[in-house]
């Protein structure tokens, strides 16, 4: 799968656990530190039709 921040896309396995996933994308990006003062990770995806779908827990992780 491919994550978006910004202007910067990397490349991660896909992941089966919500929290793994904005740990790791937090790591990679380097965003531990601007998160830590209260802004918020949100990741979406497009799917087969177009639209923007947000992964907001576990469930919508496993769906997309």
């Amino acid at each position: 799968m491919k994550i978006q921040y910004q202007e910067d896309t990397k490349r991660f396995s896909d992941f089966s656990n919500y929290a793994d996933a904005g740990r790791e994308v937090m790591k990679a990006f380097d965003l531990e530190e601007r998160f830590k003062i209260g802004k918020t990770l949100k990741f979406y995806y497009v799917d087969k039709d177009g639209d923007i779908i947000s992964i907001t827990n576990q469930g919508d992780l496993k769906e997309a």
